[in-house]
């Protein structure tokens, strides 16, 4: 029987998505980022121009891709401004997961932000048996973000050497400055892999900033909630909440990718109250709540989503933990920078409906290439 003892709903602004594509006339996500882009995205670098000329050749798929960033986009964006970071870092996702939250490679790294189990677990968030908080994408944000700012903070706001370290190491990148002198990223002798890895998201980014320079349609995506999160105070099964809302399970499967066996677990320490959390269709909320008979529920937007202390001091604690690891970068994100390559994915289509969109994000549906390949 679903147990709805004290729920909290807290609703996340996060946009829907449609099949037609952005116009000038209306407000949509893309237009609003473009006003926070604050890198200078070098589109006259050799190297940046590859990308792009890449991405354009290819529009059906990066069109696909940036529809898919429709449930996170806008959340993940108002997150970077909330912590003062580049609108460009909540682009990341598209060159290392595609937006499917899903997304598991070879190696063993998942989620939007393609964390390792190793560096989730130092930054805060929890890997259990039953439970992948890299999947979800509240979590995995609040610790990929405050990580960025870290590096930020560590490479005094040169976001290009900062986002290079996300990729190959906080140390690998001052290795070659303290070898070379060099601390110029695009006169470092990094990795190939890191080399591309930051014109990638400047190639992404300078093509959102300017569609029509290089003739491409981007999906519209509107300034609307996507989904509300339900806290309750006891275990949460999905498919109890399908049968009893009529809600599709793929639907509560996709937004809830990070329950493994479909039941939400406790949050919560040993020594506090535990908390149980479901994330429901904003459009099917009213059924659900109605559900919660004789029980009190809050709404809040997502502006007042503070930063997830509990990531950010382990953030802060890996870091100035010299006896581990002399640099926490290096140490961390050694378990993400292997993990780029022959990962399987969900066939992305244009959908005009949350189910059909579940399906395109379904971990299950046909495998595809990558994006940048």
């Amino acid at each position: 029987m679903l147990d709805t003892t004290s729920p909290v709903v807290s609703r996340f602004y996060i946009s829907n998505t449609s099949d037609n594509i952005e116009s000038a006339t209306t407000d949509n996500i893309w237009s609003s980022m473009r006003k926070d882009f604050q890198l200078d995205h070098m589109s006259q670098s050799p190297r940046v121009q590859v990308e792009i000329n890449r991405l354009v050749a290819d529009q059906e798929k990066l069109y696909s891709v940036l529809k898919a960033a429709g449930p996170y986009i806008y959340y993940i964006y108002h997150q970077t401004q909330q912590k003062n970071l580049p609108a460009e870092i909540a682009l990341i996702p598209v060159i290392e997961s595609e937006f499917n939250p899903n997304d598991h490679s070879n190696k063993g790294a998942t989620g939007l932000w393609q964390l390792m189990p190793g560096t989730a677990r130092e930054l805060g968030i929890k890997v259990m048996s039953n439970y992948d908080g890299r999947r979800n994408v509240i979590d995995s944000t609040n610790a990929a973000l405050a990580y960025f700012k870290d590096l930020g903070n560590q490479f005094n706001d040169d976001w290009y050497r900062a986002i290079a370290a996300y990729n190959c190491g906080q140390g690998k990148v001052e290795a070659v400055t303290r070898r070379t002198g060099e601390n110029d990223y695009w006169n470092m002798k990094l990795p190939d892999e890191t080399r591309h890895y930051v014109p990638k998201l400047l190639a992404v980014a300078e093509i959102i900033k300017n569609p029509k320079k290089y003739g491409v349609q981007l999906p519209k995506i509107d300034n609307q909630p996507y989904f509300e999160k339900v806290e309750v105070k006891k275990p949460v099964d999905l498919k109890q909440v399908a049968q009893t809302s009529g809600i599709n399970i793929k639907t509560l499967n996709t937004l809830n990718p990070d329950y493994n066996h479909g039941a939400a677990p406790a949050k919560a320490k040993k020594a506090e109250k535990p908390t149980y959390s479901v994330l429901i269709p904003v459009n099917q909320a009213k059924v659900v709540t109605a559900q919660l008979a004789n029980q009190t529920t809050t709404a809040t937007s997502h502006t007042t989503i503070a930063d997830n202390k509990d990531i950010n001091n382990a953030v802060k604690t890996a870091i100035n933990e010299k006896p581990k690891t002399k640099h926490y970068a290096s140490a961390s994100t050694k378990h993400i920078r292997s993990a780029r390559r022959h990962r399987t994915h969900a066939a992305h289509r244009h959908y005009a409906n949350n189910d059909s969109l579940i399906d395109a994000l379904n971990p299950h549906s046909v495998a595809r290439s990558r994006l940048f390949g």
